[in-house]
């Protein structure tokens, strides 16, 4: 898990793998083809802000690396995200991660 602070309006930025380490579950890469990939985002202050943005595997999708370039639909409002990948495998299945927590997104006033 980790922390990634950007000022509001900001769009040339990429959030991948917090860690750098590949999706995997019990230590196990997750394969990416054909998956679905989610970029989650929601106000830690307000339940009722949420964000759900298209995702993509990094690369060669067998290494398991997810990447979240910046663009439409991504909040501008200052504030504290938590921030999760929800990732549909081809075969249908669901994985979030992290497993355990949230990573945090936080966005900064610009001074424009």
């Amino acid at each position: 898990m980790g922390t990634v602070k950007i000022k509001s309006g900001d769009t040339a930025i990429e959030f991948t793998n917090p860690t750098g380490e590949p999706l995997a579950i019990d230590g196990v890469t997750l394969d990416l083809t054909g998956a679905t990939i989610l970029f989650l985002m929601k106000l830690v202050d307000s339940p009722y802000t949420a964000y759900s943005l298209t995702a993509a595997a990094d690369g060669t999708p067998t290494a398991g690396n997810v990447v979240y370039a910046v663009g439409t639909g991504f909040p501008t409002a200052v504030g504290q995200y938590r921030q999760n990948w929800e990732v549909t495998l081809a075969d249908s299945t669901i994985a979030t991660f992290p497993s355990g927590g949230y990573n945090l997104v936080q966005i900064l006033d610009d001074l424009n």
